[in-house]
Parts: structure tokens; C-alpha cells; sequence
């Protein structure tokens, strides 16, 4: 399936680099039929909490509670409010709007592939709709913590399981392409890179290969569709994306002013999940990382901005 990405740098995963490009040519340099632009009518998403807006209009990162009369979504959006504004969209959760079929909410803290796969296939889907779709890094973190200092054989077991998980969300992906709906889904970040790795919670070195393996599983599965649908959708590769943010790239990315440590802390420790709602340090908000494993509210803003750019890229 030739999902548009970002090709400026090189990916590991050839399989479905090559899949793209020819995609990415199509759509830059006017090749083929000109087709209408696709305009999401609704915009549904689907992962852990990482996409979640509470009801109470709360997210999982520094949330911004400077204006008294706005709910910090509405002054600190995550990055999939970002995208439901490219197409005039916003969740009912940040607007106090009871009922909002244009944007719907499914994601759930902490959910996993098979979480993520039983939700959209009890969500009816149709053309007009939109999925984002974020999901695996729980599943890496389950596979780290079964074996505690894994010896080679069983780091080659954690690595095939990591990768299957990774088909499991590809085959989430191409079951959404399948009802006619289009699709944007994200790869894993490297938790080796995160404060969860960094502290050592689970070995980073372990952390980051599993990342790895499942990302790839997730490129192979989707590069297995017969179609080479290119207007089905896009993928965002937060794991590159991320890394850019780290190394600056091109001096694009500077407001970043720390990657390591966790703005939601209490003496250096990371919120835990639950308490991250409760997480209003804004001094923070030019942070990498929110927690463990969720994103900073900067990076919310520069992967909405990635993803909003991915999708005028590739002309759905």
C-alpha cells in the first residue's frame, strides 16, 4: 500500500520506502489523473492516551490551564485536534458539546493493538471518514517487562513478538482501508529514547529494539496489500519524526528545550499515567516528553503540524 511519508531521510524499512515513492512522485511532480481532494465529512480516532481528550477536556500531557474559561484542550490541542481542524472538525470534549458526530473519540489510555483492533471493528466505518490511528507503544512495554535481562535467544523471541504485534496494527490499518474509510496511523516512537528508557525502567538498549521490530512488522504488513493504494491514506513516522526533534535537524527544531526528563514529575519522577491529566507545569510545555512514553506539549503541536502536512502531501 503506498502510504505517503516523508522521504527525506533514509528509513530502515526499504520494503515500504520504495512501496512510497512512487506515490510521493505522483503526487509532487503532477503525474496521472487529477483527482478531487478528499475533505473528511467525520474524523474518528482510535489509540492509547497519546490521542485521548477526557470528557472533562483534560489530556495526557501539560495541559494549559492559564484561561479560566477554557478547557486546557482548547488553549494546549494534542495532535489529533490538529488534524480535525484541517478539515473544520473539533471533538466534542473540548467544545462542551454533548454530542459531536463529526469527531469522535475512541482512544483509551494504555490500549494496545488488540484493544485498538476490537474498537474499530465495533465502530462502523464508511467514505467521508477519516481514522487516525496510534497505537504499539504498550505492546513494546508488555513484551520488555515479560523477561527482565533477556539473553540472546529470548531477545530474538521478544524481537519476533514485537514484530507480529506490528503486523497485528497493519492489519488494523488495512481493515480500515477496507470499509472505505481513509486512514492516518503512526509509527512507535524509540522508548529506548524515553524517560521510561532513559531511567531505565526496562533496558533501554531492549526498549529500542523492540521498537524497532515493531515498526518493521507494522511496514511489512501494510507493503503485503495488493492494491497499492495510494489514496487510502498516509502514515506518519513518529519514530523518525521524534528523532528529528531530538537532533534538531536542520536547526527546524529548536524550540525543544529538553529531551531526556519528563515535565510532569514530582522530584524527577515521571507522573504516572493517571496523574498526568492533573499535570499543569506550562513552564514545561517545551519538553520532548509529558511522562514515560506520552508526548510533551510541544511535540503535540510539531506532530500535528507533520501530520497536517502529510496529508496535503499526499492528496487522499
Amino acid at each position: 500500500m503506498k502510504f505517503a511519508r516523508d522521504l527525506s531521510k533514509v528509513s530502515a524499512r526499504t520494503r515500504l520506502a520504495a512501496a512510497l515513492f512512487s506515490a510521493v512522485l505522483l503526487a509532487s511532480c503532477g503525474g496521472g489523473e487529477q483527482e478531487e481532494k478528499f475533505h473528511a465529512s467525520r474524523i474518528v480516532t482510535f489509540g492509547d492516551e497519546n490521542s485521548l481528550i477526557r470528557p472533562d477536556g483534560t489530556q495526557y500531557t501539560v495541559n494549559n490551564t492559564s484561561v479560566a474559561t477554557a478547557a486546557p484542550c482548547a488553549t494546549s490541542p494534542i495532535w489529533v485536534q490538529r488534524v480535525a481542524g484541517e478539515y473544520g472538525l473539533a471533538f466534542g470534549e473540548c467544545t462542551n458539546t454533548a454530542a459531536r458526530p463529526s469527531a469522535v473519540m475512541k482512544a483509551v489510555k494504555e490500549s494496545k493493538v488488540a484493544d485498538v483492533a476490537a474498537a474499530v471493528a465495533a465502530t462502523p466505518l464508511q467514505s467521508g471518514d477519516l481514522v487516525t490511528l496510534m497505537v504499539g507503544a504498550y505492546d513494546v512495554i508488555e513484551i520488555a517487562a515479560g523477561t527482565a535481562n533477556p539473553d540472546s535467544g529470548q531477545l530474538t523471541a521478544m524481537n519476533a513478538a514485537a514484530f507480529e504485534r506490528g503486523r497485528a496494527f497493519g492489519s488494523v490499518v488495512l481493515a480500515v482501508t477496507a470499509s472505505g474509510a481513509k486512514v492516518l496511523f503512526t509509527t512507535v516512537p524509540d522508548l529506548g529514547l524515553a524517560p521510561l528508557g532513559l531511567r531505565n525502567v526496562y533496558s533501554a538498549t531492549v526498549l529500542s529494539q523492540l521498537t524497532d521490530s515493531f515498526n518493521n512488522g507494522l511496514s511489512d504488513r501494510v507493503s503485503e496489500d495488493a492494491t497499492g493504494g495510494g489514496r487510502n491514506g498516509a502514515v506518519l513516522e513518529v519514530d523518525q519524526q521524534v528523532e528529528r526533534y531530538r537532533r534538531n535537524i536542520d536547526s527546524a527544531y529548536s524550540g525543544f528545550t529538553n529531551y531526556n526528563d519528563a515535565a510532569c514529575n514530582t522530584a524527577g519522577v515521571p507522573f504516572d499515567v493517571d496523574a498526568l491529566p492533573t499535570c499543569t507545569t506550562i513552564a514545561n510545555a517545551s519538553y520532548l516528553w509529558a511522562g514515560n512514553i506520552q508526548f510533551g506539549l510541544l511535540t503535540h503541536t510539531q506532530l500535528g503540524s507533520d501530520a497536517v502536512g502529510r496529508l496535503r502531501a499526499n492528496p487522499l
